[in-house]
């Protein structure tokens, strides 16, 4: 298991819309999404890999912690492998969730069971 984090940025330059409810929204194809940077990635609509849904409803690449959802998605089968925060083993998928959530320099983590 991976703890990841990537650099967070002071200020967010985020696109504004009212909240679509988009995310996570069955699709066929990335036009179904509808949105800047998002993708239809295993039928659901999704940020594109390296964006994160923020609580503007947006995809972005640089927001900060604070601007970021508390909730994370899943994207089975992939792995990012860059930004090593920290490396811990023996802790669960929820763990790993508190521990990124309860650190403000964390935006997401890699688990592998």
């Amino acid at each position: 298991m991976g703890w990841l984090v990537l650099p967070a940025v002071s200020k967010c330059d985020c696109l504004v819309s009212a909240l679509s409810k988009w995310h996570n929204v069955n699709c066929t194809t990335d036009d179904d999404c509808n949105q800047p940077h998002a993708a239809c990635y295993q039928h659901l609509c999704r940020c594109e890999a390296g964006y994160f849904y923020t609580t503007k409803d947006t995809c972005t690449s640089t927001c900060s912690t604070g601007e970021l959802q508390d909730n994370f998605t899943e994207y089975p089968d992939s792995a990012l492998h860059v930004y090593h925060l920290d490396r811990l083993d023996g802790l669960t998928v929820e763990d790993c969730k508190d521990r990124c959530q309860d650190d403000k320099r964390c935006l997401t983590f890699d688990f592998r069971g």
